[in-house]
């Protein structure tokens, strides 16, 4: 492996740049230490919403920079903090969803807008009415499109810079992903290309990077060259690494070089498959907790680095998706919201629940972890101090007595069912709707 080719290409910030982050880090500091930990005392924990205009049949409605830029008071006013989406590039087929890139640096003959319009869509959410809202945007680094590269498809890469074709089956870390030419990031000018890419995406606006297709990468990739670039830009970054694998995930995220962190936070999609297995009717919750409290998962082992997610657009989601939302939307971890605009799925980011459930998270959660009752239809769990959260999906209300930090407390009922009194020994009675949740806090 050689050094990097991307020394002459570093420059100094654009004022741009140089404003975005000046505004990311004061909502840093105003979200305080609890952002994204689920380990402090103090409440108030962010979300992320994935808005995306993916067409699963027909591809993207298109516009969809100026909608997001339209809608970004509306995204902020709900809560989030975040707004993630697809990857701006010219693609190599038309009414692409973006993941087949034919030029990663054209950003004006996208599916969802042009150069002006992304620019124009990040300044709208950092000054939205909400507050500071950032921008992630999905970043493809692993691959192009289906074009043979020998016919000249990629206007900055030509036949040596690919691996030689094969399937993702024989290789999962130089094959093809669905035909798509895989590229070499062995070659120092290769990933010259793609830091030029990741660093025009920071310099129009934006502030996190979504790593598409993570794992089809070598970690060392990860490691000594786009979490490195990541760093110096002062980028959020968070990996997809589709897989159920806890400790293969945990590779990708405890990655360090001379005492900085190299890692990524990761979609925890282990705990995705609890959620989806079991946030049905004839599902068992307590299999849920048992993943989280064995360390069957990312947020189980460090809450800091779970992405967390119901559904996005590669996945289904769990049939009870509204509980499976509630429990991630009060549980530790950064949560992400799917919203599609061009296959609508039933759910929208203003939806009412979902704007009670990230107010919760917003100014509620937060502090460690503590399940307090599980059966098959029920979940109780204390955020220490702050939260008590209920959950049930029988058809029935239930009741339970469960144990909490509080002591001669009367607790409000956030999702406005039932509130409650710890009794003078920690005690309380937390009574929950059939298929709903019940929150209690001061």
């Amino acid at each position: 492996m050689s050094e990097s080719n991307h020394g002459t290409v570093r420059g100094s910030l654009t004022r741009r740049a140089v404003l975005k982050r000046a505004g990311a880090t004061a909502a840093a500091a105003a979200m305080g230490s609890t952002a994204l930990t689920g380990s402090a005392s103090a409440a108030g924990e962010p979300v992320a919403l994935q808005y995306f205009d993916y067409g699963h049949s027909g591809g993207p409605t298109g516009g969809h920079w100026n909608r997001v830029a339209n809608q970004a008071d509306s995204i902020s006013n709900v809560g989030y903090d975040a707004v993630w989406v697809q990857q701006p590039c010219k693609p190599n087929s038309p009414s692409s969803n973006g993941y087949n890139p034919k030029n990663h640096r054209n950003f004006d003959q996208t599916s969802f807008g042009n150069e002006w319009e992304f620019s124009n869509m990040a300044d709208s959410l950092h000054n939205a009415s909400g507050g500071y809202t950032k921008l992630y945007v999905d970043t493809v680094l692993n691959h192009m499109g289906t074009s043979d590269p020998s016919t000249g498809a990629y206007p900055y890469f030509s036949s040596q810079d690919f691996h030689y074709p094969k399937s993702v089956g024989q290789d999962r870390l130089d094959g093809q992903l669905a035909g798509l030419w895989d590229l070499d990031q062995d070659k120092g000018y290769v990933r010259g290309e793609l830091y030029r890419y990741v660093k025009k995406i920071s310099d129009l606006g934006a502030d996190g990077y979504r790593w598409d297709a993570a794992k089809h990468i070598p970690q060392w990739f990860w490691r000594d060259e786009a979490n490195r670039w990541a760093n110096d830009l002062n980028m959020f970054r968070v990996g997809e690494v589709f897989d159920g694998n806890t400790d293969f995930l945990m590779n990708y995220v405890n990655q360090w070089s001379g005492g900085e962190w190299r890692g990524q936070n990761v979609f925890d999609y282990p705990l995705f498959y609890a959620l989806k297995g079991n946030f049905k009717y004839g599902g068992d919750l307590r299999n849920v907790r048992d993943t989280i409290e064995n360390g069957n998962c990312v947020l189980g082992r460090n809450s800091t680095r779970a992405c967390t997610f119901v559904e996005n657009h590669d996945t289904g989601y769990p049939s009870n998706k509204k509980l499976a939302y509630a429990f991630i939307l009060t549980a530790p971890g950064y949560p992400f919201v799917y919203d599609n605009h061009a296959d609508y799925d039933g759910i929208s980011f203003d939806q009412g629940y979902l704007g009670n459930l990230v107010w919760i998270k917003n100014n509620l959660a937060g502090g460690a972890l503590y399940f307090r009752h599980a059966d098959q239809n029920n979940l109780i769990y204390e955020r220490n101090n702050n939260l008590l959260m209920g959950i049930n999906q029988s058809s029935s209300w239930t009741e339970q007595w469960v144990y909490t930090t509080w002591r001669n407390q009367s607790l409000n009922d956030y999702s406005g069912s039932n509130n409650a009194w710890v009794n003078g020994d920690g005690w309380v009675k937390v009574t929950i709707p059939p298929g709903g949740y019940t929150a209690l806090a001061p």
